[in-house]
């Protein structure tokens, strides 16, 4: 409170006095001083102009400085256009030997920006950014503006190495990015241990809050919307963990290795609360949040990013050792581009496996109240509504519980299904889940899973609605209604199919006892089992005794979600959880009901059980393309035919994101 009174009777004197500080470009001076203070918590040293930005840069790389407390108090500007004979800028922190001369004071942008900032090197250490090095720094409130870097090891815009630090409040836009051979990141190139450290600490590195804009392009081997790099990129080794928080991306992500629309690879770590838009596209490793993970979790995240990898894609993230994923969404396209044994593709995880230091252990890993909307094409080996593959030693366990798939899983997959495409060795429990989407492969096709190789395996009430195609280049495929193939039906109990003269329930395999085929009823959102399970021929009824079950069954999962009934018709009639809203989970738990119909649609979509402030429209690139203030009618008439995602404020400032199909 202190320091706000100071800043704000700061600016009353300077307005009075007529000295307010100009935004004038730089010509690449140093100033002598700054613009007051004494460096302390209290009173910040005050930076209002380019040249004492620069002699932060000076003070900290001759060693004077950057150890204490900074503050901006004006919008400073590096350069005017900064394709045009730029000033280049030396790094706060710059590399120039094995031990930089690391920043590890305090900075408070206050809100200001910092635009026109240009900074390059290809020769050194190549660690660019506005800071090089830090080390147990705070940044926060800083917002940088039509920024242009590149480098050769470590690129962020705000930092390039950023070693025990932590970020928040801050903001980047028109920026481009580039580390070819190294770790590119729209706001930080590297976060983890300081340059040069290789022992591990138990602190925790911290970002929060912070977004990074449509207008922002990122490209390195290592390249995240937010972040290119959490750690060495290392299966195990020295680390710090992580926790990315609160934060948006929407940068065009593009590299050579590990792309993910806010981090490219993270070690040690946890993403909360986070969502992405825009582009990811990679040749290896792709996906919506994070392109590989090794023990990383994520939690209320929601990508509407459009994701393409040759190698491995998901909705969350493209590879992922270990860690769990909980209340996730994923509404963007994910597309395979190759195939050949190596391309796996999911709405969450393209490819999963134990955390290597622990495989071959009894580890059990989680992915809970996961929902994927969004389409998965393309070429690949193994494709799935939530995971593509998942490998492991026979012994690890990968629970998938309260999840779903409305997206289509279809086109040239060898094995594809609408929840798990393939596990070869991973101890699977598949509980209380649904597929409603249509489903293609070439070699075999399932309904909820594509292919199961272990005894031990267990899918436990489940249903699936979706059409099964298995008919590609002329070549007819297994396919079942539940499963595409499985040696034995005693991995399967409580299973339900819409009935099909086509097709039964195992696509090459015996039939699954204790499960059952469905038809529909005079009501349009009620279903009748063909064969009674749990004393009911009403599947709903029985969905919800199959998840008692369940809890009784395995009680590490404690509570898991009750099924409703979609009396609002936005799940084609079928059951949802009874947590699930319709096409989408709110931003925040509200008691309201919020309906959108029609959907798809073609002219209006109506909004009823909440009072409407806003809303806004966003197409698949994350674009921004309507505004309605005030109305519970959304006209998208004028709108192209696809998907696009609606972000409504209620009038108490309660958000809810909902999708919708324009026809």
């Amino acid at each position: 409170m202190k320091t706000m009174r100071f800043y704000t009777l700061l600016t009353l004197l300077m307005m009075a006095g007529g000295v307010m500080a100009q935004n004038i470009c730089w010509d690449g001076t140093i100033a002598e001083a700054y613009a007051g203070g004494d460096g302390t918590p209290e009173n910040p040293y005050q930076i209002a102009t380019a040249e004492q930005l620069a002699l932060l840069a000076q003070q900290t790389n001759d060693g004077t400085g950057g150890n204490a407390y900074y503050v901006l108090t004006d919008n400073i500007c590096l350069n005017e256009n900064p394709d045009v004979n730029p000033v280049f800028w030396t790094p706060i922190g710059h590399v120039v030997g094995n031990e930089p001369p690391y920043f590890t004071g305090h900075f408070d942008g206050n809100k200001m920006s910092i635009s026109g900032l240009v900074c390059e090197t290809s020769s050194g250490y190549g660690i660019v950014g506005l800071f090089g090095c830090t080390n147990g720094a705070e940044i926060q409130n800083v917002e940088l503006r039509s920024c242009r870097l590149v480098g050769t090891q470590h690129t962020g815009a705000l930092v390039g190495h950023a070693g025990l630090t932590n970020i928040s409040h801050c903001y980047v836009n028109d920026v481009s990015v580039t580390c070819e051979n190294g770790s590119a990141g729209g706001l930080v190139g590297f976060l983890g241990l300081p340059y040069g450290v290789s022992q591990s600490s138990n602190d925790t590195c911290h970002i929060v809050d912070c977004h990074v804009e449509q207008d922002v392009s990122v490209y390195g081997r290592f390249s995240g919307g937010l972040v290119g790099q959490v750690a060495e990129y290392l299966l195990w080794g020295p680390s710090v963990p992580s926790v990315v928080t609160d934060c948006i991306g929407n940068a065009l992500m593009m590299g050579t290795e590990c792309v993910g629309g806010l981090v490219g690879f993270m070690r040690n770590g946890n993403m909360e609360s986070c969502r992405c838009w825009n582009e990811v596209h990679s040749p290896q490793y792709a996906g919506g949040m994070m392109g590989l993970g090794i023990n990383v979790n994520f939690n209320d995240c929601q990508n509407g990013a459009n994701v393409t990898g040759n190698y491995q894609s998901g909705g969350m993230v493209g590879k992922l050792y270990g860690g769990n994923i909980t209340n996730c969404e994923n509404y963007g396209w994910i597309y395979g581009g190759g195939a050949g044994g190596i391309s796996k593709i999911g709405g969450m995880v393209g490819r999963y496996e134990p955390d290597p230091l622990l495989a071959e252990s009894p580890c059990e890993n989680f992915i809970r109240n996961c929902h994927n909307y969004g389409d998965i094409t393309g070429s690949s080996d193994e494709a799935g509504g939530i995971i593509g593959f998942a490998e492991g030693s026979g012994i690890e366990k990968l629970f998938i519980v309260d999840c779903s798939n409305s997206g289509v899983v279809v086109e040239n997959a060898y094995l594809a299904g609408g929840i798990l495409g393939v596990s070869n060795g991973y101890v699977m429990r598949i509980l209380n889940v649904y597929n409603k989407a249509t489903v293609g492969a070439r070699l075999g096709v399932g309904g909820i899973v594509g292919e199961l190789s272990l005894s031990q395996d267990r899918v436990i009430n489940a249903y699936s609605t979706g059409e099964l195609i298995h008919e590609i280049d002329n070549y007819i495929c297994p396919r079942g209604a539940i499963v595409g193939y499985s040696s034995t039906n005693d991995q399967f109990s409580s299973c339900y199919w819409l009935a099909s003269d086509e097709y039964g329930s195992n696509g090459q395999g015996p039939e699954l006892e204790n499960s059952s085929a469905f038809y529909p009823t005079t009501s349009p959102s009620a279903w009748q089992l063909e064969t009674p399970m749990h004393n009911t021929d009403d599947l709903l009824t029985a969905l919800n005794l199959g998840a008692e079950q369940i809890e009784t069954e395995f009680p590490v999962l404690g509570s898991i979600s009750r099924w409703r009934e979609d009396a609002e018709m936005s799940n084609g009639g079928f059951p949802l959880f009874g947590s699930q809203w319709p096409n989408g989970i709110n931003e925040f738990v509200s008691d309201a009901y919020v309906c959108i119909y029609p959907n798809p649609t073609s002219n209006l979509v109506h909004i009823e059980g909440i009072e409407v402030s806003e809303v806004q429209v966003y197409n698949a690139l994350g674009q921004l393309v309507k505004t309605i203030q005030g109305s519970n009618e959304i006209p998208v008439a004028d709108l192209p035919q696809g998907v696009y995602l609606l972000r409504i404020v209620d009038d108490e400032g309660k958000v809810y994101t909902n999708k919708i199909t324009i026809q």
